[in-house]
Order: C-alpha cells, then structure tokens, then sequence
C-alpha cells in the first residue's frame, strides 16, 4: 500500500509523466492550450474633453482602432443618451452635424463602440460642450 501511494504523489508532483515520460502528458490544463485571441481596442480622439461646439455646426468624430468591424456612435448627459450613428464603418472619422434641438449643455461625452461588443468602447475623457448659436447683430 505504501508503494502505491508513493507512486501516486509523484506521478502528480512531476514535471514529467513518470510512466511515459512525456513532459506533462496528458496532464495539460485545458486552459493552457488555448489560443490567445486577438484583443480589439478603440480609442476615441476628439471630442476627448473642453471643445465648444455650436448647435447646427458640423464636426469630425476621430478615433483609432484595430478592429476593422463597424461601430457605434452615442451621445450622452445629465439629460439623455441617445445613438448618433449606427453601425457605421471604422475607418476612423465621422462628419456629425449637431442637431439644433439638442439642449445647450455642458455636459456632453461620446460613447464608441464595436457593434458586435459594447464592452470593446472608449468614451470622451471629460465633458464637452454644445453652445446655442448667439444671433449676430448687425
């Protein structure tokens, strides 16, 4: 019985297979065998925070990506969140003219993401704003 045992604990305390001498054998962890998948980033470059943009006016969405699937685009505040553009291509820009029944606002990030993962996404750093357009006197 003592043999047994012996045997036991060292046929899984070893590197090696004692039997076979296999290099862990048929030991492996499932986990270890497999592949890494590829890790999806995006990154949102502007607007990332400070900008002034008035309502009506137009402006460029710009991020960065490794993943060639379309994305999502979606404006949030204190007040709502809504989709500004859907499955759209990632090709690193969108040309959004502002609405003018927005409500000025402070306040205001953008959310981008995957279409196929909301998780893979980036957000503006800080808030930026929409200006109400001030009447020019003439």
């Amino acid at each position: 019985m003592r043999k047994i045992l012996i045997f036991t604990i060292l046929f899984f305390s070893c590197d090696k297979d004692p039997i076979s001498g296999l290099e862990r054998g048929w030991m492996y962890n499932d986990e270890e065998e497999k592949e890494e998948k590829e890790v999806f980033i995006i990154t949102l470059i502007s607007p990332n925070g400070g900008e002034e943009w008035d309502l009506g006016s137009s402006h460029t969405i710009s991020w960065t990506s490794n993943s060639q699937e379309n994305v999502h685009i979606k404006l949030s505040s204190s007040s709502i969140n809504i989709l500004i553009a859907s499955n759209i291509t990632n090709d690193g820009s969108h040309i959004w003219v502002i609405p003018n029944n927005l409500i000025p606002g402070t306040d205001y990030r953008l959310q981008i993401s995957l279409v196929s993962n909301n998780n893979i996404s980036d957000y503006s750093n800080s808030n930026f704003s929409i200006l109400a357009v001030q009447p020019s006197i003439l």
